[in-house]
Order: structure tokens, then sequence, then C-alpha cells
């Protein structure tokens, strides 16, 4: 809607560039239709103030990110945080990312456990395991 005004000359640059640093396409419309009766210094105050605003939200939600954890009873690890949205899912993401590496390296623990009761049992039979089962591998988790 903005270009479509700026392109018929409803709008001059100062207003669209006022605009387009505020709006997104839930407010362009009403955005637009102030700006056909305001003037472009009105509309860069406009634009102003709502960046200030923005960043003092911001600085709302850093102040509020927070994050505890505790050890309970049965030696678990518990934990809560508090995060804006897309830090939130950055966070999520990293803790699916470490959970697939605990799970790949907790299956292999197991898998050497077995093999060692194995051996230990039967000589024979843990060492033809063992060389089946080739090199072991560490896997670190890429940042």
């Amino acid at each position: 809607m903005i270009r479509a005004a700026f392109a018929a000359g409803e709008l001059s640059y100062t207003k669209v560039r006022a605009l387009v640093r505020i709006a997104h396409p839930g407010t362009e419309d009403d955005l637009v239709d102030l700006a056909r009766h305001a003037t472009g210094a009105h509309l860069a105050t406009i634009a102003r103030a709502r960046e200030r605003v923005r960043r003092a939200d911001a600085a709302s939600a850093h102040a509020r990110r927070e994050l505890t954890w505790h050890v309970d009873d049965l030696g678990d690890v518990v934990g809560t945080f508090r995060l804006p949205a897309t830090e939130g899912f950055e966070v999520l993401a990293g803790l699916r990312v470490a959970l697939t590496h605990l799970d790949t390296t907790s299956a292999a623990a197991a898998d050497s456990a077995a093999a060692a009761s194995t051996a230990a049992a039967d000589p024979a039979v843990g060492s033809a395991a063992a060389a089946s089962e080739g090199p072991a591998v560490d896997l670190v988790a890429e940042s």
C-alpha cells in the first residue's frame, strides 16, 4: 500500500521514509491514511517515538530474562527459563541438538557396556563382537 501511494504521487519521499521504519502488514493501511493528512516531519517524529518504544520494550524483555535450575531429590537437573520468543526458540533448538547428542552417546555407552559384559562372560565371543563394532568414535557437538 505504501508503494502504491508513493507511485501514485500521494506520498512524498520523506513520508515514505518515515513510514517504512515503522510499518508492518497489519498497520500499513492505517499509516498510509495517517500519512495523507500529516506532514513528513510529523511522521518522522512518530517513527522516532516508535523506535524509542521498541528499544524500551527490548530492554524490558532483556531485563525479564531468567534461567533457574536445581538438582532434585533423584539427582536430576530441573530448570525453567524465560526469554523473548526468538531467543527462547534458539535455546530450544540447542537443547534438542544436545539431547540428540546425549541419546547417541548414551546408546553407544550402553552398547559398549553390553559388549564388555559379553567379553567378560566369553572372551572368544567378546573379541568377535569388538572386532565387528569398529573403532570407537567420540561425538562432539558443534556450535
